[in-house]
């Protein structure tokens, strides 16, 4: 039985994610000195847009509020955004850098500021990027906190 073009992409794109992903188990996710200096929660992509600078309280978990994504369809999402969630109210200064699969890359820098109010929960900031410019395969982010470097994270796009 012949597959379409469209399937042996697909079929592609996710083998190249499950390589990354099993080539990356464990970086993102393991807690580092530096995440816990600057206190950092997670990182993750996401399909769900709300308010930016929101607080919440600390017995909801981030994810529930923002399911993490991995593929992005573009005809159903039209934002891939990059959630950076911390504990503390302290000001950051950030940079992602967004790499095509061709090399290609477009960077972003942006503040946060404290948040004197921060009452013990968690909050994020987040980069994004809009689908309809983005062509399909897979992309890596780098991200950098306070001039410390804390990883590369994969996202692909259909």
């Amino acid at each position: 039985m012949r597959q379409s073009p469209r399937v042996r992409q697909l079929m592609k794109l996710w083998f190249r994610l499950m390589l990354v992903g099993f080539a990356t188990t464990g970086c993102a996710s393991a807690k580092s000195e530096a995440d816990h200096r600057i206190g950092l929660l997670g990182v993750w992509f996401t399909n769900v847009q709300t308010v930016p600078y929101q607080l919440y309280a600390s017995d909801t978990r981030p994810q529930n509020v923002l399911p993490e994504v991995t593929i992005f369809d573009r005809t159903r999402d039209p934002r891939v955004i990059l959630v950076i969630a911390f504990s503390s109210g302290d000001p950051h200064s950030l940079r992602v850098v967004l790499q095509g699969s061709r090399g290609e890359r477009w960077p972003i820098e942006w503040s946060i500021a404290h948040a004197p109010l921060f009452t013990g929960g968690w909050r994020t900031t987040r980069a994004w990027w809009t689908t309809d410019t983005l062509v399909p395969g897979t992309y890596l982010v780098e991200l950098t906190i306070d001039t410390l470097p804390i990883g590369t994270y994969v996202f692909g796009v259909n």
